[in-house]
């Protein structure tokens, strides 16, 4: 081959030479920018999630729970204690006082067993902070209670508003009770001479000691 041709052939391979040389040795523009996103989404997955504090959850619950409702009326009598005598009206007082200090209260009383017992007066109103009494009587009974001294079957409920509407409307909800209408719920416990002598032929020394207490 000519002398001149290898110095063609010769040049041309080292500029080659040097172009890949220089290539290799330049940085890639591409992998920092792609670490650089690997980089963020591996901070974006390892970076902890920000977390509610159990007192405000808490606190939540506590917010969205309603309000109990206030009590309007107390009954001084924790039971209906009746007297008991056979084919003898039996009569007994309860006694009421307001709790609102400047409202009226409605009230209204029912009953389990109206064919048993009446109640005078059955509802009224009671001034701010005032009491009233109110007489339940039972009604005549040939025999004694088939279950006694606390009845099974027996319960009063004293019901309170600040409406009267709203006392009406309170027998269509389960219990007597619902929003704004206070409920205070009565047993009913026979005692007396009669029944106390009943128990103690009858051998029930539980029967004895409660009528006793």
């Amino acid at each position: 081959m000519p002398a001149k041709e290898q110095s063609v052939i010769l040049g041309t391979a080292i500029s080659q030479t040097s172009l890949r040389a220089s290539s290799s040795a330049t940085p890639s523009h591409s992998h920092p920018a792609r670490t650089s996103t690997f980089q963020r989404r591996s901070m974006a997955a390892v970076k902890p999630a920000c977390s509610v504090p159990a007192n405000s959850a808490d606190a939540a619950k506590t917010a969205a729970a309603p309000e109990p409702e206030q009590q309007l009326l107390e009954v001084a009598e924790e039971e209906v204690v009746i007297d008991f005598k056979p084919s003898s009206k039996c009569r007994v007082d309860l006694r009421l006082r307001s709790l609102h200090p400047t409202l009226p209260v409605a009230f209204k009383v029912q009953t389990s067993s109206p064919l048993k017992f009446l109640v005078s007066p059955p509802r009224g109103a009671l001034q701010p902070l005032s009491t009233a009494t109110i007489r339940v009587v039972l009604r005549p009974q040939p025999h004694a209670p088939p279950s006694f001294p606390r009845s099974r079957a027996d319960r009063f409920l004293v019901l309170s508003s600040l409406s009267a509407a709203q006392l009406d409307s309170a027998a269509s909800v389960p219990g007597g009770a619902g929003v704004g209408i206070g409920a205070i719920r009565l047993r009913v416990f026979f005692g007396g001479p009669y029944l106390l002598r009943l128990a103690a032929d009858a051998g029930d020394s539980a029967a004895v000691r409660l009528i006793l207490r």
